[in-house]
């Protein structure tokens, strides 16, 4: 932001805003009439901390980077949050208990922590809209009742790796965006089939692996590639040794899965069959 654009906003939202470390002098308190707060380190001195905490009315928290071990105590302060993001506070391994209590929460963002686990309790935040995941690496399941999130509207796992994601992912009617980055087939279970993407309204690049699980061509139709319009990006990628069977087959899987003519990267990556459908060669 230009600096006269950034000196305007100050002027204009006053003590509404502070961001610590930029906006404080020294000495200086948070004011408790401060509605939106953001930073980049953690408060290492005793009236910047407590100062903080008096802020009861927070509407915005934001930190980028390792906050500490005082996070847990001093989110529960406040209530009313609508905005949380503790994005690469990598000392987070579980959610904290008192989110749950935070009923006029729209959005949290969780990305780039360690992360291992969501309770249910979590989804009992009717307000949430948006929930980002990315780059959690210990983070392998979502709760069984993410569907009660009635108002979730945007959900991202870029870089997550999640064990029966679409199949939760699928009862959430209501959701507008989904950001995945990769999704494995499974031979053997019907919740990591390729027809659980069909329900998903998806953005960004996904990679699809072990395409040589789809047992029956028909069912890459049900993906509804075609209609994934949304997508930029797009990863195909098998893992077999080549027969005859299976070339006619995988012919057949690649002709029915047709993505969408609004990709802008398409890549095919260890493909037995011995011809592309005309379709798929007009997006190489």
């Amino acid at each position: 932001m230009h600096d006269l654009l950034n000196d305007l906003t100050k002027y204009v939202y006053g003590e509404t805003c502070f961001r610590l470390g930029v906006d404080n002098v020294e000495g200086q308190k948070v004011p408790k009439t401060t509605r939106h707060f953001s930073t980049t380190t953690e408060p290492t001195k005793y009236n910047e901390y407590r100062s903080l905490c008096e802020a009861k009315a927070l509407r915005t928290f934001i930190t980028i980077g390792d906050f500490g071990n005082s996070i847990h105590e001093l989110i529960s302060n406040f209530k009313f949050l609508r905005l949380l993001s503790l994005s690469r506070c990598w000392n987070i391994k579980e959610v904290l208990g008192v989110i749950v209590d935070f009923i006029h929460l729209r959005s949290i963002d969780l990305s780039f922590t360690n992360t291992n686990r969501l309770p249910n309790s979590i989804c009992s935040l009717y307000n949430l809209q948006v929930l980002m995941l990315n780059k959690c690496p210990y983070l392998k399941k979502l709760p069984s009742t993410l569907h009660e999130l009635t108002k979730l509207r945007r959900l991202e796992l870029m870089g997550t790796s999640l064990r029966k994601a679409p199949v939760l992912l699928g009862k959430l009617k209501n959701l507008l965006q989904v950001w995945i980055s990769k999704f494995e087939v499974d031979k053997s279970s019907s919740e990591l089939s390729v027809q659980q993407l069909g329900d998903l309204d998806l953005y960004g690049k996904l990679t699809i692996t072990n395409l040589q699980n789809i047992r029956n061509p028909c069912d890459a139709l049900t993906a509804d590639l075609k209609n994934k319009i949304h997508l930029v990006g797009l990863d195909l990628k098998w893992n077999l040794k080549l027969n005859n069977d299976e070339s006619v087959k995988e012919r057949e899987v690649l002709e029915n899965l047709d993505p969408s003519s609004h990709l802008k990267h398409l890549s095919i990556s260890v493909y037995c069959g011995r011809q592309f459908e005309c379709g798929v060669l007009k997006l190489v």
